[in-house]
């Protein structure tokens, strides 16, 4: 199905169906030079240029009636979406009558010819039985007042996100290089050789508890984030990332712990060691995925489509990363020690790969959160 966007001074509407846009033109609540956008990768261009949008009719239910039950009008009457029309008392040079100023619709009539009651920003404006409706179901892009707190407390959550996974991320390719540094080092047994490697062994400690600083402040940071306005719909993706941590936490220190206790540790090994390896990326994989449709809710409550295509493209990341992710550990059980350092190779590619677009991702929203909401 056919989704649009809509922008009218200087406003992004909520996607509407092809079916509402062409009924919103029959009902002239959208013009010729109304800018539209076809998904979120399309180009914005001019409702005019659309082949077939404007091929349509005003119901014959809806047509202005004049007094006296007379609906004729002429082609430059007042209810015409392109032309002015006439004023009150006036009429054309063919001698045909014209509509008066109380059937004009009010986004038509000239603020000197517009009443007082109906002028913009009067109170009484929503009486006014001419006024164009919204269109049905649209949701406001622009920021509203009053959630300028809540953003500003999100884009500290985001930036604090950021860091953490800058952390983490260099710890991890840290910890990569350690690890080849202190197998070298044990290859080769001597004195100097074993210095060394417990000098790496203890950079390598900083480094892991680097890490899990890093990790804590992301949680931190997601817990800001739930600070976000209501209105933008993002609260629920992360409530669920931050349950898929507790989850993880679960499996990967609650089940080893009561095997321990129970004494079903060497089964559980002998059993489900390389199941339970899978099912601990599971729900971390799962949180990232909810996360990247956070920041796209984000991004579209903000109005910054190019964003949310980047989203979406994160997205098809994130699955394919949560394939290498789950079938890695199944796979070490079946392939050689070749094929398996190729997997292992390239699951952290897609991994490096995914981690730092989701990164790019986050600061570029939170930098596009107003100055004045911080």
């Amino acid at each position: 199905m056919k989704e649009w966007y809509v922008r009218r001074n200087g406003e992004i509407l909520a996607p509407i169906a092809d079916g509402e846009l062409k009924r919103h033109v029959a009902e002239a609540r959208i013009d010729k030079e109304t800018e539209v956008r076809l998904g979120t990768d399309g180009q914005w261009m001019k409702a005019g240029t659309v082949e077939g949008l404007f091929d349509v009719t005003y119901p014959r239910e809806h047509s202005p009636h004049l007094p006296g039950g007379s609906a004729d009008f002429t082609t430059n009457d007042a209810w015409s979406t392109e032309g002015g029309g006439n004023t009150s008392g006036q009429a054309d040079g063919s001698g045909d009558s014209v509509a008066p100023n109380s059937l004009m619709p009010n986004s038509l009539m000239p603020n000197s010819l517009m009443p007082n009651s109906l002028m913009p920003g009067s109170d009484d404006m929503a009486s006014n039985p001419y006024r164009p409706s919204a269109l049905v179901g649209e949701t406001q892009v622009p920021l509203p007042h009053g959630g300028e707190n809540g953003l500003g407390m999100t884009r500290a959550g985001l930036l604090t996100c950021y860091y953490g996974i800058f952390v983490v991320l260099l710890g991890v390719i840290g910890g990569i290089v350690i690890g080849f540094g202190v197998g070298l080092s044990i290859n080769n047994v001597n004195s100097q050789n074993l210095s060394y490697a417990m000098l790496l062994a203890v950079v390598g400690i900083l480094v892991g508890i680097g890490s899990i600083g890093g990790a804590i402040a992301v949680v931190v940071g997601q817990v800001l984030c739930l600070a976000v306005p209501v209105g933008s719909g993002c609260r629920g993706c992360l409530k669920i990332v931050l349950s898929m941590h507790v989850v993880w936490l679960a499996l990967a220190i609650g089940v080893p712990v009561m095997a321990e206790v129970t004494g079903f540790r060497g089964s559980l090994n002998f059993l489900g060691g390389e199941l339970l390896s899978s099912l601990r990326l599971l729900p971390e994989v799962v949180g990232l995925a909810c996360f990247v449709v956070f920041l796209k809710k984000l991004a579209l409550y903000l109005g910054e489509l190019n964003l949310v295509s980047a989203a979406s493209s994160s997205i098809r990341w994130v699955i394919v990363l949560a394939v290498f992710a789950l079938a890695f550990p199944p796979m070490l059980l079946v392939f050689n020690t070749w094929l398996s350092n190729a997997a292992l190779a390239i699951t952290f590619l897609v991994m490096l790969i995914t981690v730092i677009r989701c990164t790019s991702l986050i600061i570029r929203i939170a930098r596009a959160i107003p100055k004045h909401a911080v």
